[in-house]
């Protein structure tokens, strides 16, 4: 190959969608948006590149305080505190603080399932009605 790149053409509309045009879209707008992020890292923990700092805009990390001896500590803390002329005000999340937490919103969730689909299906149905844009273009 030569160190050329392989160029793939695509047929447009050759067979169904898996998705529609505006979900892709959509996906492809968000992961933009995260590549384009302050400090956003993946990592193998189920926090990673999910908790943003509300002071500055960058993701937090995990971090391991005293990490030798019986003070050791997990927090999470802004990924850019020190990296800006002026640091953070937010100080850090302590871990066990951060999963309860996760905890309590997922059991909110949980026993408000069926509150939040019904608000999900009015949200999908307004997505898709398309009704008033197909008047516009006639």
């Amino acid at each position: 190959m030569n160190g050329s790149h392989i160029t793939y053409n695509f047929c447009k509309n050759s067979h169904p969608a898996i998705i529609s045009p505006e979900v892709f879209d959509m996906v492809q707008m968000e992961i933009k948006n995260i590549k384009g992020a302050k400090g956003y890292k993946t990592g193998r923990n189920y926090f990673s590149g999910k908790i943003i700092c509300g002071d500055c805009g960058s993701f937090y990390g995990r971090k391991v305080w005293d990490s030798n001896d019986k003070y050791r500590k997990v927090i999470w803390q802004c990924n850019s505190k020190y990296k800006n002329e002026e640091k953070c005000k937010i100080l850090f999340i302590n871990e066990e603080d951060l999963k309860r937490a996760f905890v309590d919103v997922f059991n909110g969730v949980i026993n408000n399932k069926e509150e939040i689909l019904k608000g999900y299906e009015e949200v999908i149905k307004e997505l898709v009605d398309v009704k008033g844009l197909d008047d516009k273009i006639k």
